[in-house]
């Protein structure tokens, strides 16, 4: 268990693991267990309680959680409550010298056979672990750039599942801005990110809860007495996209969950998110999902 610090300079993380997972109270278990490497959590929605043996702490949507090596700990959900994130599986330092090991057969078959408690390998528990120097420990760090995050998630899990000759290079790139990320989070200068914040959170919850419905973004602002090009760009410097980019990705979104129900036609799912126009809706789609809505239904048969 042998603890080494490397910098910014000498970084070369190895990703091990990536998965997207949408958890609830019923199929959702991580049993009293340590890991062997480090493992990064980005809660999209929801939230889950994680455990150790000196703290009991929550991650929570738009935050992100970095378990160390060795740590003993358990995670769980609430009952009624819903975990939704993207976990990662990695090393600060690729070193050769250190055993590689199967994600799969040493973290998630205890998950799935529901053990009490997983079983120490005495193995990989002489790993060396590699800590990155200017990343101070936090249980869990709310994120400014949700969206960024979501993204970078997003091609990384792309990646991973890919088989290329570059798979590992481009998976280091990918994971080396997320670090990025999370490192201008915790030293950024903050002057006037709070009000910034606000302003770009509560359109956000306004989406969340009106997607459904025609979004006049010029007539919200008027009545909130703020400048289209001033909230434009500070949306895009938060978010990194602009807030009409964000509102069809998030209705697409929403719509890829109603049609993978196989309960609603095309017509009903374009129209339940938003889109009065069944082809502007499809074109929409195809755009950022590469194929149709009916095509995406077939695939998700």
């Amino acid at each position: 268990m042998n603890g080494n610090k490397v910098d910014l300079l000498s970084l070369s993380p190895y990703i091990r693991f990536v998965q997207q997972f949408n958890a609830n109270d019923t199929n959702y278990y991580v049993p009293w267990r340590i890991i062997y490497d480090h493992e990064m959590i980005f809660c999209t929605e929801g939230e889950c309680i994680v455990e150790t043996e000196s703290e009991t702490y929550k991650i929570s949507a738009g935050q992100v959680h970095i378990m160390k090596p060795f740590v003993r700990h358990k995670r769980h959900i609430g009952k009624g409550q819903i975990f939704n994130y993207y976990d990662v599986h990695f090393d600060f330092f690729y070193d050769r010298e250190n055993a590689d090991f199967s994600a799969h057969e040493v973290y998630e078959l205890p998950c799935l056979s529901m053990v009490e408690q997983a079983i120490v390998d005495m193995n990989l528990i002489k790993r060396k672990s590699y800590e990155l120097d200017e990343l101070p420990p936090y249980s869990a760090l709310k994120m400014t750039h949700y969206s960024y995050m979501v993204e970078q998630m997003s091609e990384l899990l792309k990646i991973y599942e890919s088989e290329t000759p570059s798979k590992q290079v481009r998976l280091r790139a990918v994971m080396l801005n997320l670090i990025a990320e999370i490192v201008d989070e915790v030293y950024g200068d903050q002057t006037g990110a709070d009000a910034n914040s606000d302003i770009v959170q509560n359109y956000i919850e306004y989406i969340t809860d009106n997607y459904q419905h025609d979004i006049n973004l010029p007539k919200i602002l008027k009545e909130q007495g703020i400048s289209p090009s001033h909230f434009r760009r500070i949306f895009k410097s938060i978010i990194r996209k602009a807030p009409h980019e964000y509102l069809i990705d998030y209705r697409i979104e929403q719509s890829k969950k109603l049609l993978m129900t196989k309960r609603y036609t095309v017509s009903e799912v374009s129209y339940m998110v938003g889109y009065d126009d069944l082809h502007y809706f499809s074109r929409l789609f195809k755009n950022k999902e590469g194929v149709s809505p009916k095509t995406f239904i077939e695939m998700n048969s």
